[in-house]
This record gives C-alpha cells, structure tokens and sequence, in this order.
C-alpha cells in the first residue's frame, strides 16, 4: 500500500493511502486529524490529477511504506 502526506491547513495532518488501482483511476481512504478527533473517508481520484498533485508538491510520499498512518488511542 502507498502512503502519502497530504498539505493541509496549520494544525490538521491529513494521510492518503491507495488502496487499489486501474489505469485511470485510484481508489484512496483519507484520514484527517484536526481538533483532537479523526476523519476518515474513502473517494476514487483520477490518475490525472493525482499525478497533478504529485508534481505540485500537494501530496508527499512517506519516507517508508514501514511508516503507518497514526492511529488515534
């Protein structure tokens, strides 16, 4: 599974993993961590504008797959 770090607002860590693909779309789960609660949410992007956000620097790719998304007590 790839992991990415999303830009977010000051205060909010927002994660994206890919759970699964085709050739022109992906199917992501977004965790949001913002106010002392989560948010999570499972959408499909287009491949054409991940790779947009890729290149802008919106998404990061995390260091390791090792490194998992933070789970909330």
């Amino acid at each position: 599974m790839f992991q990415y770090k999303v830009k977010s607002n000051p205060g909010n860590e927002t994660y994206m993993n890919i759970l699964a693909e085709t050739e022109d779309q992906l199917f992501i789960h977004i965790v949001t961590f913002k106010e002392g609660y989560e948010v999570e949410k499972r959408e499909t992007m287009p491949r054409k504008l991940f790779d947009t956000c890729l290149r802008t620097g919106y998404l990061t790719p995390l260091k390791s797959s090792v490194l998992a998304v933070p789970k909330s007590a």
